[in-house]
Order: structure tokens, then C-alpha cells, then sequence
């Protein structure tokens, strides 16, 4: 909705085409910031004790309350402090969902949920909020469908619902009477009628205000209350915001047109983002920011993202939406823009093994030598065995295989004593790793040889017979 400066709500039915919304022009922002911060029709252009239809065009500022986790009254008719009374209740709550529902006088309470993300932040969404009286039903329409349905609700009962009702009402029902538990939205278009509409009435309110001859002709006599919200203040004598009914004092929320917005340019950067399985999405790729140009200041504001902080991301391509929601909301119309972060299988691979490092052979005797060798990478994987290939010929991959003591190896150096050898022999060696791809050798091969014996001389005094060599009796 290019006209309110707001994205479209992503939960469009197909069978229903988005209005634009220029059509109806301003609209009116409570910021909870007190009990004057609302408009409420007066008794006599309330919901009564019969059938009734509520409908309104809402953009909450946020989910939840001042810390995001109380329920926000967004259209209450309260309950008066004597008996006999009954009220009416529409609240939001922090996962998105939209409750419907009311309240006897005898303090019994029928109440219908919509699903979670029903309602985004900084989005426009239609609700409908209709009380058959005769059918004992209560059912809530978002963005001209019925969304959900409750029966056996009061039936045809009646009774005394004596006070006023309309948006930012705060008096007790489902919460508690408290700055934290009232509505920041942006509303247009409020309705009040004392007759069940039809659903394609519902479409047609939402597609397209009234005027002010329409809201009084003959053709809308169950409609009591009517706010385009057309003028300049919430005040009770704007004939301009309020076409039909009359209001219970004056509200102190503000007038916005549309045409004064400015549109924050918002980035987020890289484009897209490239995550390695398994991947869950963190602070450090949220952050778009907003300014007034590319290379502007930052605008302040709140930006939210769906799916938000935590949420575990699928191999492929996931779009993410951030919405910023500015601080200054006469000035500034509420973005958002999405990114794409691409989430891969890991790479895996055999492990990368060099022979060395340098002066990889230390502690050699006639019949040992330790080795030395270094894993350069581990292949995406756990490198479970390591060590080196030992032959007295070349390639040493022919010979015999010498493990190193242990099941996991991390990157960098390791060695390998190996015992047995044969004096005076030339070796050839070569380092091995292995994990669950394969194994990897090193890139060369090196060689070693074992000392010889040192030589003796032996002389048989009887036979003045001498023998010199390494290994014999005598």
C-alpha cells in the first residue's frame, strides 16, 4: 500500500484483491500515551446487546505492550462499575493474534482467537469483528475473510451494555487498566453497525469509504458509527473525521495525511547472504538500516524481522523481511525490504595432511624414529585417524600403516613413534588422515635410514685369528 507508505500484509487471500488504500485518505495514530489517547463513540453509537458489526483498518506500531509481551486493547467497550453490565473486547496479543470476544453481566466470558501472525507490525490489516446474536456466533474477519468462528456464545441473551466503546478504550476486561497494555497503531475507517453484515458487505466497507451523504442515507440505517477520519483532529465537533455518531469526549490521538510522508531509504547489505548448513539466523545478518538517502543519516526507529533472531534456516534460499517502523511516524512512512540468505550443504572433503613440518624425524635409533605431521584442514569434517605409511621402498603407501595414538584429530601438528626397524635400512615415509570421506596423503614422500651397527674386531688368541664385521658369534 504505496499510499500509506506501509507494505502490503502478506496474508492477502488469493480471492481477495488488496484496495488501494489512497482512497481513504488519512488516518489517525494513538501512541498509548494515556487515557485520552483514544476516540470512543458514544453510548448510544456503540455495539449493543443484540447483533453488531465492528470493522476498522489497523497498523499497530508493535506486537505487545511497552516490554512486548502484554496484550494491547485495541477496540474495547468497557464494563461498567455497576452489575448488570457487559462489554465488549478486541485485543492483540504478542504473537500476532487477534482475540475477539465479550463479557456478561453475570461476568461470564465467550471469547474467539485468530492464528498466530494473523496481525504484523507495522502492517496494514482490515478487521471485521461480527456478533450474531441470533446464531449465538462470534467471528472475525482479517482482510475481508473469516478467519475464525465460535458458536454457543451467549445465544440470544441480552443485556444492559451501557458504555462507550472504540479504539485505545483502557478500562479492564482482559487486562489490566495500564499504560502498558494499550494499543500504538495507526487506524482509518472505523465502523459500527448494530446489524450482522454479510461477507460481502465486509468486502465492499473495506474496499472503499463512505461519504458523508452515503454514512447518513437510508441505505446504512444499522450503521451508528462512522470515523473516516478525514479531518484535522479527533475532536469531537470534526464533522470531517467523524461522519455519524457521536463520540464520549475527544480523543488526543493525531491526523496524518498520507501525502506528507516521507519514505526512508532502507539497505541491508550483503545481498544476498550466504550461510553453510545448518545455519540459524543471528543479529549479525539482521541488519538493515534506514536513513533518509544511501549515505544519509540513520533514521531512528524499531525494525523487526521475519523470521526473527533464533530461527533455524532450511538448505536453499530463505527470504527474510525486515520492517522498520519510525520514531517519527508523521514525518516518516513505515518500510520494509527483504534479503535473501542462501543456506548450502558444508562442503566435505578428504583431510588436508602434509608430511612435516619441518625436521619431521627426531629420536632416531638402529630400531625407531618418531615422525612428525600436520593436518591443514579437516575436511568439513571429524578427522578420526592419522598417521604414516612406512615402506623400505617407494611408493611408502605400499608398506605399512603406523596410527597415531588417538580417534580425533584437530588441525595441526602430530607424531607418531614407531618401533621395529632395521638397523642400517633405508625407509621411505609418507603422512596419512582420514574422516568419513576418505582418506588424504600428503603431498610428497620422504625417507630416513636407520643407523648400521657399529663395527668390531675379535681376535682368537689361540688361532691369532682375526675377525672384523657387524654381527657373528665367536
Amino acid at each position: 500500500l504505496p499510499s500509506l507508505g506501509g507494505p502490503l500484509k502478506t496474508a492477502w487471500s488469493p480471492a481477495v484483491s488488496a484496495p488501494d488504500l489512497s482512497a481513504f485518505g488519512k488516518y489517525a495514530t494513538l501512541n498509548a500515551t494515556g487515557n485520552a489517547d483514544s476516540f470512543q463513540a458514544a453510548v448510544g453509537s456503540s455495539a449493543n446487546n443484540s447483533s453488531y458489526t465492528i470493522s476498522f483498518w489497523m497498523r499497530p506500531d508493535r506486537l505487545g505492550g511497552v516490554s512486548g509481551s502484554e496484550n494491547v486493547q485495541v477496540f474495547r467497550q468497557p464494563i461498567n462499575s455497576i452489575a448488570s453490565a457487559a462489554n465488549v473486547d478486541i485485543d492483540l496479543l504478542p504473537d500476532g493474534s487477534l482475540v475477539f470476544g465479550q463479557r456478561s453481566e453475570a461476568g461470564e466470558e465467550h471469547f474467539v482467537a485468530t492464528p498466530a501472525d494473523t496481525v504484523l507490525a507495522g502492517n496494514w490489516v482490515h478487521v471485521t469483528a461480527v456478533r450474531d446474536a441470533a446464531n449465538a456466533a462470534l467471528s472475525p474477519y482479517i482482510n475481508g475473510v473469516e478467519i475464525a468462528f465460535k458458536t454457543l456464545a451467549f445465544g440470544t441473551n441480552t443485556w444492559n451494555i451501557v458504555n462507550s466503546g472504540g479504539p485505545g478504550a483502557t478500562q479492564a476486561a482482559l487486562n489490566n487498566d495500564s499504560n502498558v497494555n494499550r494499543i500504538r497503531a495507526a487506524f482509518d475507517d472505523v465502523r459500527i453497525y448494530r446489524a450482522v453484515r454479510t461477507p460481502a458487505q465486509i468486502l465492499e466497507g473495506m474496499s472503499m469509504p463512505l461519504n458523508k451523504t452515503d454514512a447518513n442515507g437510508a441505505a446504512n440505517t444499522s450503521l451508528v458509527f462512522y470515523a473516516p477520519l478525514e479531518g484535522t483532529s479527533l475532536s469531537s465537533t470534526d464533522t470531517n473525521s467523524f461522519y455519524k455518531g457521536t463520540l464520549n469526549g475527544s480523543g488526543s490521538g493525531t491526523i496524518t495525511s498520507q501525502a506528507v510522508l516521507m519514505t526512508p531509504t532502507l539497505t541491508w547489505t550483503p545481498s544476498p547472504i550466504n550461510l553453510v548448513a545448518p545455519a540459524v539466523l543471528s543479529t549479525s545478518e539482521l541488519t538493515a538500516t534506514a536513513g533518509l538517502t544511501l549515505m544519509g543519516p540513520i533514521l531512528p526507529g524499531i525494525w523487526s524481522y521475519s523470521p526473527a533472531a533464533g530461527a533455524s534456516l532450511s538448505v536453499g534460499t530463505n527470504t527474510v523481511v525486515g520492517t522498520f517502523v519510525p520514531t517519527d511516524l508523521v514525518t516518516y512512512a513505515v518500510g520494509t525490504i527483504t534479503n535473501q540468505i542462501v543456506v548450502t550443504e558444508p562442503s566435505y572433503s578428504v583431510p588436508g595432511v602434509e608430511t612435516g613440518p619441518t625436521n619431521s624425524i627426531s629420536g632416531l635409533t638402529q630400531t625407531s624414529v618418531k615422525l612428525m605431521g600436520g593436518i591443514m584442514n579437516l575436511g568439513g569434517t571429524t578427522v578420526t585417524n592419522a598417521g604414516f605409511y612406512l615402506n623400505t621402498n617407494s611408493p611408502a603407501t605400499n608398506g605399512v600403516k603406523y596410527s597415531a595414538p588417538g580417534n580425533s584429530f584437530a588441525l595441526g601438528s602430530f607424531s607418531n613413534t614407531i618401533t621395529g626397524l632395521t638397523p642400517g635400512t633405508s625407509y621411505t615415509y609418507r603422512a596419512f588422515a582420514a574422516n568419513s570421506v576418505g582418506t588424504g596423503y600428503g603431498t610428497n614422500e620422504y625417507t630416513f635410514s636407520t643407523p648400521a651397527p657399529s663395527p668390531f674386531t675379535y681376535t682368537n688368541n689361540g688361532t691369532n685369528q682375526t675377525i672384523t664385521g657387524y654381527t657373528g658369534t665367536g
